[in-house]
């Protein structure tokens, strides 16, 4: 009897690292890690008590010739689930929305539309290549 898996995904940790040291290595350019979400006090994991930290952030944020970049790392399943969902979590309000993960991403979805009404660029991603495409990077 042989049995079928499913191949493991990649961690969204891991996705954004290897995209960071990527973004780092050309020429005119830098970008960083946003700590939105938290930090680790080495105990439990703690949100910020500042009211300038705000949910939604992109993960990475940074600069390319001069333009400002938000870049939201997602696994290639989620990207699947946000493209599948998306008309759907832009009209509808947040409150209204069931699950942690379309809050969620509908916050980020919320963050993305102030960046590019304010002349920067904001993205989902999964990939060295899909940051490439979007950076219009030819490497």
């Amino acid at each position: 009897k042989v049995i079928k898996t499913k191949p493991k995904q990649k961690r969204e940790s891991l996705i954004e690292e290897e995209i960071l040291y990527f973004l780092n290595s050309i020429k005119d350019s830098f970008f960083c890690k946003t700590a939105g979400a938290g930090y680790f006090d080495g105990n439990v994991m703690r949100k910020h008590a500042s009211k300038f930290v705000i949910s939604g952030v992109s993960d990475i944020i940074g600069l390319y010739k001069g333009v400002f970049y938000a870049l939201a790392v997602k696994t290639p399943v989620t990207i699947k689930f946000y493209e599948t969902h998306k008309e759907r979590l832009e009209k509808t309000p947040t409150w209204f929305l069931k699950s942690k993960k379309e809050k969620h991403f509908k916050r980020q979805i919320e963050f993305q539309k102030k960046i590019k009404t304010l002349g920067g660029k904001s993205f989902f991603v999964s990939s060295i290549e899909e940051v490439k495409k979007y950076l219009d990077i030819s490497i």
